[in-house]
């Protein structure tokens, strides 16, 4: 954890120096993804060095694959707390919107049938 801390502060400090207009901003977007494709070279001769030489490439392939999914595109987070057919009082919520449904049903026919 102390190794994920220290990175953003060293990235905070960095950005807060040198970031000052968007030509700035866009040097260090690259400088950040070289050195994403640098990590993921090093986790896949990593990965090459642990798999057998036959399914090494598949692997790598792979992994960087998912790694780079997982970076465009992070999964879901979800809600905290109950959800909401399970708080408190949402039995009597519910009963109460089907009745008011059924009394606006009712009424609709009724005023159809005369």
């Amino acid at each position: 954890m102390n190794i994920l801390r220290g990175l953003r502060f060293h990235f905070y400090n960095v950005s807060l120096e040198f970031v000052s207009n968007i030509e700035e901003a866009s040097i260090l977007h690259s400088s950040l993804d070289d050195s994403l494709i640098k990590l993921y070279d090093y986790r896949a001769s990593k990965l090459q060095s642990s798999v057998p030489s036959r399914q090494s490439s598949n692997a790598s392939e792979n992994q960087r694959a998912i790694n780079v999914d997982l970076v465009l595109a992070p999964p879901q987070v979800s809600k905290k707390g109950r959800p909401s057919n399970k708080r408190l009082g949402a039995e009597l919520d519910k009963s109460i919107r089907n009745a008011t449904r059924r009394r606006k049903k009712d009424s609709t026919s009724d005023t159809m049938d005369h």
